[in-house]
């Protein structure tokens, strides 16, 4: 879907001299660029890091209905410009290109990234896509305050706030780590700090590392001189506190605290080969697996395992917030052509008959989750087989053994006398890279945020 396209053409039916409809334009593409930098640090997979463009594309399609009808963004003096966007998608079919389930993702998406809080009982794909539009959102909303006109964005000029007053409940939010509430503000300077608070609506550390590294948060505050010497005083103490925050990193709180320590490890897979990997390597674990639709779009083999390990990691991620979440799938391919488990003893011989004799590849996609923080990869092996009878073959199938395994093979079990060589992790083609695995725990500080150590035996 070429969502930019969509969404230009929409705007161009409005008055693009309007300073608003055009800052929403700038803001929209800026929230866009946002987000790529995001779900690429988050490295999420491709489908996940698509749906997460479309939402930023779209989340404030609303705005240009709101000013063209009201002449406002103020939500409490016209609509709610989310519930607004809404309407519009559905009544112009914007998201026709993306499954039912797809756009009901991005709708909820969409209409929670201007809550207060994000509405209960959401499924993690749906409650992730919410967590990023907010950050990436808040994230711009940064820029905006920095730098477009103070008319257009907040309704006054900073002539004006410079001779107004922060209020004790604000500052005493600010204090406290709390966003402020609309109906808390009383003056425009009170709007002014409400974005401050925001730092504390951060889902995701690498949204904080972008705030840092642009400096936006503070930019007006300190182009303006404050008429009042308590108000400065205030305005400082204000800043110091969200900065100590943002120099922490790991400050989060409460269920954002996507940085906390976990509690133990949960594989999030039946596979017995698996479970013995993480064993051998020492590691304590639990085993939860929970049902997940293994259709997917994609057709790059590292794309599908990445999309499948993902999904059933999140799906037991979405109930276990104090545990390390560890998702794999595995695949083979040859030729392009993509070889899952055989459902039949024909099915079998038909794979093995293609990978008899050359080299094909496995495949097996990992997604670490802990809290907000996530990590997918994948690892490709090549694989060359001698050639084998159809006699062989058949013996083979009948020892059951290839029943449950992607290809049709065990590389670790009976066909290993049939595996002239690999080129690669041989543990990624029995199901898991471990190596890479623990490689990537410690890249991205999970050992230290799940508490991971590799128990003595």
């Amino acid at each position: 879907m070429n969502a930019e396209k969509r969404f230009l053409d929409y705007a161009d039916g409005y008055d693009r001299s309007n300073g608003k409809i055009e800052l929403k334009i700038v803001h929209t593409l800026a929230v866009a660029e946002v987000m790529d930098r995001l779900t690429e640090a988050l490295r999420l997979t491709e489908r996940q890091r698509e749906l997460a463009h479309i939402c930023a594309v779209f989340h404030d399609i609303g705005r240009f209905e709101q000013v063209r009808r009201y002449d406002t963004f103020l939500d409490y003096l016209s609509r709610d410009h989310a519930a607004l966007g809404c309407e519009v998608l559905e009544q112009g079919g914007f998201l026709e290109e993306l499954s039912d389930e797809e756009q009901r993702q991005v709708l909820t998406a969409i209409r929670n990234h201007n809550r207060f809080q994000i509405e209960e009982g959401l499924d993690p794909e749906t409650l992730l896509l919410c967590k990023l539009i907010r950050d990436a959102d808040k994230s711009d909303i940064f820029r905006v305050f920095a730098c477009e006109d103070m008319v257009d964005t907040m309704g006054e000029t900073e002539e004006q706030v410079a001779k107004e007053q922060v209020t004790d409940v604000v500052y005493q939010s600010i204090l406290e780590h709390r966003c402020v509430k609309k109906e808390e503000r009383e003056t425009g300077l009170d709007k002014w700090v409400t974005f401050l608070g925001f730092v504390f609506d951060f889902y995701f550390e690498e949204s904080m590392v972008f705030l840092k590294e642009t400096g936006y948060y503070r930019q007006p505050f300190d182009r303006v001189r404050f008429a009042d010497p308590e108000t400065r005083k205030r305005v400082e103490r204000i800043l110091e506190e969200v900065e100590g925050f943002l120099a922490a990193g790991t400050g989060l709180s409460g269920e954002k605290a996507h940085t906390a320590k976990a509690e133990r490890i949960i594989l999030a897979s039946a596979s017995p080969r698996r479970r013995e990997l993480l064993a051998q390597a020492g590691f304590g674990f639990e085993i939860k697996v929970s049902d997940v639709c293994e259709t997917v779009a994609e057709k790059e083999p590292a794309r599908v395992v990445e999309e499948l390990a993902a999904r059933k990691a999140g799906a037991v991620a979405g109930t276990e917030r104090d545990a390390l979440v560890i998702g794999a799938d595995t695949i083979v391919a040859v030729d392009g052509e993509i070889l899952g488990k055989p459902h039949s003893r024909e099915e079998a011989f038909a794979m093995l008959e293609k990978l008899q004799g050359r080299t094909h590849q496995v495949y097996t996609g990992v997604a670490l989750l802990c809290g907000e923080r996530r990590q997918v990869f994948s690892e490709k092996t090549d694989v060359t087989m001698y050639p084998m009878t159809g006699q062989e073959i058949e013996a083979y199938i009948h020892t059951g053994e290839p029943m449950d395994k992607a290809g049709a093979y065990g590389i670790q079990g009976r066909a290993a006398v049939y595996i002239e060589r690999i080129e690669g992790d041989y543990n990624n083609v029995v199901g898991l890279p471990i190596a890479r695995v623990y490689q990537e725990l410690k890249a991205c500080h999970f050992e230290e945020k799940a508490g991971l150590q590799q128990k003595d035996s």
